[in-house]
């Protein structure tokens, strides 16, 4: 990390932005360290002749080790900052006050330095780095769904969707919501319709003609809901968020489909053909 003149930061890294918010984060978790807007931060991607060795995107552990890894480059850099600001101040650093991007000494606050000021007296950068634990927490979710099934075709509507979360702090609520329902529409997409058809070896479904993935118009009320209080590993007590929400809305749909039509189905999709024969067998037995 890497503080200019003007005040603002630069973060080099080699975590990639996959779509998920990874950099937002980033310079959230630079920006809270340092007392400033993160549109004060900017992140410098790059690979490891520029950037420091990162593993990449998966195991939903990339605030928390990524994350771990800028804040302790931040620390590093305020602690660097604090003692230019000692010097220009001509106090000790345990008397330097950093706040909002300013600095004071705790005794004499009425003359406050802007942080430009300070990181034009010399190079401020930190540095950071963090290796995840297999035992870390990732987090915990429950879904419910509610559906509807039109026992003459088959075919599943799913009307609701509420699923609840433990990940910790939410440290991105917008961003954590859009994750929860973009796994919904992905899940409920595999669950229902997504058939990839072979034949001999060959694939059949080779246009979305007859591969059906959801629109707007199968997408269902979603209920986000996160608790908080068990605090996680990740910075500022944050869990992970990234395949979680995708991983019970196939169990849940598949169980509102045991509550109200009687058949236990475990082989997706759950295409309206298979859902039909599966009641009319469950019928025939009645008889």
């Amino acid at each position: 990390m890497k503080v200019n003149s003007d005040g603002s930061v630069e973060v080099i890294t080699g975590t990639p932005e996959t779509g998920t918010g990874s950099w937002t984060i980033l310079r959230q978790i630079a920006a809270e360290e340092l007392g400033i807007n993160s549109q004060m931060v900017r992140v410098i991607p790059g690979d490891t002749s520029v950037a420091p060795f990162d593993r990449g995107s998966g195991a939903s552990r990339v605030t928390h080790v990524a994350g771990w890894a800028v804040r302790q480059a931040a620390q590093e850099a305020a602690a660097c900052l604090k003692k230019s600001a000692a010097k220009i101040l001509g106090c000790t650093v345990d008397e330097v006050v950093m706040q909002g991007g300013s600095f004071w000494q705790a005794s004499r606050a009425e003359r406050c330095l802007a942080l430009e000021q300070v990181a034009a007296a010399g190079p401020v950068i930190g540095h950071g780095s963090y290796e995840g634990r297999k035992r870390d927490t990732v987090g915990f979710t429950a879904h419910l769904a509610e559906i509807r099934v039109d026992r003459d075709t088959g075919a599943i509507e799913v009307t609701r969707l509420v699923a609840v979360h433990d990940i910790g702090r939410v440290l991105n609520p917008p961003a954590a919501e859009g994750q929860v329902e973009g796994s919904a529409v992905q899940a409920i997409g595999f669950t229902l319709w997504e058939d990839l058809a072979k034949q001999e070896g060959r694939l059949c479904s080779t246009s979305l003609a007859d591969y059906h993935q959801p629109t707007s118009l199968d997408f269902p009320d979603v209920e986000v809901v996160f608790v908080e209080g068990a605090f996680g590993p990740a910075p500022y007590g944050g869990k992970g968020i990234g395949e979680v929400p995708v991983v019970p809305v196939a169990a849940a749909i598949a169980n509102a489909l045991e509550d109200v039509a009687g058949i236990r189905m475990r082989d997706l999709p759950l295409t309206p053909e298979q859902v039909w024969l599966a009641i009319q067998k469950k019928e025939g037995e009645g008889r």
